[in-house]
């Protein structure tokens, strides 16, 4: 097999984000994870032209503060370390990172928005509630490009957002259309927190199981509950194909546990992206067994496979830096980002890189995203103009590795694969 050198509908309801907000926080108020190595800074002094600087939203207080939430910054940070010290800058110009903590509300990301419009920021990245509604509009106004991880209606369809993942809009039709052509399942249930209505998720699942003649239910699970033996007790009932979970960290070890239990196997069970990470999920769960070949629909290819160039400089470069392993999902986006954008400044020419430029580049080109497919504005779902990648790879969790799964890439949007393509590399 040759080495992946990957390129780097309508807008989804309430409801969908409200379930994408409850898987994502896998983790939060766990413990470990997150270095605390060389920060950007550290170098960029050493390079004198005018510096291009990263907007920073992410949780590190209040209730979504999490070791998992901390990896945004972990991964952002040597992603700036490596370009500053390895890379010379973008073409000498020092990347500085310019951090704000929304305090996990959205009063906090408004707060944020406004520091960073004022700091004249190039680009924003982050991870943090709030982002859609009460930060675009005041970086829109600024001309200021947003990539985070989205988790609103905005967050989709924001002429000002540019998320290099599609998130939840993409993530679970993208699993039910793997469930029913490499599966061969017909009834689906997915498992999902009582925090949102599910509706919207159930719905575009249903769009494959329906082309394959069957249907997903979803069982929903109180957010505070740490018994799911009923829920469990319910999917095992149904007889289900494939079991979908979009649970939160505790609970969501507490379902493959229970479920290996009940004799259900784990190589049918699929999780979203946020559930691709080490310490912070396979870590907690006992035994290993309950997730062994377990499947995991993600954004970029695996952190394992350092085969891949693009894998092999970002485990580097998180180790080196940050003196972390490097095998988080959300190490890998905020990395991923960093590096996307680098390589846009370095074709269009890094004297004239700035926020004008990258939301040009972001609207006008088919560009490849570090670790992940390309992301093709003009190519997104109709009525969710953001969505420039709705691309999936399939993982497995297999003898403590996660292992791309044959196939290449997987749209959320309408199915169809791509495959992955050697000749195209982020460079």
């Amino acid at each position: 097999m040759q080495p992946i050198r990957t390129p780097i509908r309508r807008a989804i309801a309430a409801g969908f984000s409200a379930v994408c907000v409850a898987a994502a926080m896998t983790s939060c108020g766990s413990s470990g994870g997150g270095g605390t190595g060389s920060t950007a800074a550290d170098h960029a002094d050493t390079l004198k032209g005018k510096p291009v600087t990263v907007g920073l939203i992410v949780m590190q207080s209040g209730v979504a503060a999490s070791a998992q939430e901390n990896q945004w910054v972990v991964g952002t940070r040597a992603a700036a370390a490596y370009i500053n010290n390895k890379l010379g800058g973008f073409g000498g110009r020092p990347l500085k990172i310019d951090l704000c903590d929304s305090k996990s509300t959205s009063a906090g990301a408004l707060t944020c928005a406004n520091k960073l419009a004022a700091d004249k920021v190039d680009f924003v990245s982050g991870f943090a509630l709030g982002i859609g509604a009460n930060a675009l509009p005041i970086f829109a106004k600024a001309g200021i490009p947003v990539h985070s991880v989205p988790i609103s209606p905005q967050e989709y369809s924001s002429p000002d957002s540019f998320p290099y993942g599609g998130g939840s809009f993409s993530e679970y039709p993208a699993n039910a259309a793997y469930a029913t052509a490499k599966l061969g399942a017909k009834k689906g249930v997915l498992v999902v927190s009582d925090l949102g209505d599910s509706s919207a998720v159930v719905n575009s699942m249903n769009v494959f199981f329906r082309r394959a003649g069957g249907s997903v239910t979803a069982i929903t699970v109180p957010a505070t509950t740490a018994d799911l033996s009923p829920q469990v007790a319910e999917a095992i009932k149904a007889k289900p194909d494939a079991i979908f979970t979009a649970l939160s960290g505790v609970q969501d070890a507490t379902l493959y546990e229970q479920l290996e239990k009940q004799g259900f196997s784990p190589r049918n069970i699929i999780a979203q992206a946020s559930a691709v990470d080490v310490p912070n999920f396979f870590a907690k769960v006992s035994p290993k067994t309950a997730v062994e070949g377990s499947l995991y629909g993600d954004i970029f290819v695996s952190f394992d496979d350092t085969a891949q160039p693009d894998v092999a400089t970002y485990r580097t470069a998180m180790k080196t830096y940050e003196k972390d392993d490097g095998r988080t999902v959300l190490g890998q986006w905020s990395f991923s980002t960093i590096m996307t954008n680098y390589a846009i400044g370095k074709k269009q020419g890094f004297a004239t890189f700035s926020g004008a430029s990258l939301i040009k580049a972001l609207n006008t080109e088919t560009v490849p995203v570090f670790m992940s497919y390309q992301y093709n504005r003009a190519a997104a779902p109709k009525g969710a103009p953001a969505v420039g990648n709705p691309y999936v790879v399939f993982v497995r969790y297999q003898g403590g590795k996660v292992v791309n799964q044959p196939g290449g890439w997987v749209n959320g949007v309408t199915g169809a694969a791509a495959a992955f393509d050697p000749s195209i590399t982020t460079g």
